[in-house]
């Protein structure tokens, strides 16, 4: 899992080592349809290891109280061929956010393919 933040005006890339997902997705059955999934922000690296260090630390993710980022759906869309917005229950530490994820399907055989993107402030 790939990201980007910014702080202190600088742009930081990194990645999430550590997570999974429940994915129970039928484009023709959106409402019955979930995703759910968890990340640990201990496995978060940006290349630096003391910025990483800071990341797990109070200041952000506070690791030690709050060892997972979770993210569930509670609706989807079709928005065309392949293409669906969910709107997602997404927790970092203990906030709550309601968010919209537009995601691309792609299929092959048994083998389902999603790939999307969201910013949070």
């Amino acid at each position: 899992m790939q990201f980007k933040i910014k702080n202190a005006g600088i742009t930081v890339d990194g990645t999430i080592s550590d997570w999974e997902v429940e994915v129970d997705f039928d484009s023709k059955k959106l409402a019955q349809s979930s995703i759910r999934g968890k990340a640990n922000p201990e496995s978060i690296q940006t290349g630096i290891k003391l910025r990483d260090k800071h990341l797990h630390g109070r200041e952000y993710f506070h690791v030690q109280k709050f060892p997972f980022i979770s993210l569930e759906s509670k609706s989807f869309q079709s928005k065309g061929k392949n293409t669906f917005v969910g709107i997602f229950e997404l927790q970092i530490r203990d906030v709550k956010r309601e968010v919209e994820i537009p995601f691309t399907l792609s299929q092959t055989g048994k083998q389902q393919k999603f790939k999307g993107e969201f910013v949070i402030d």
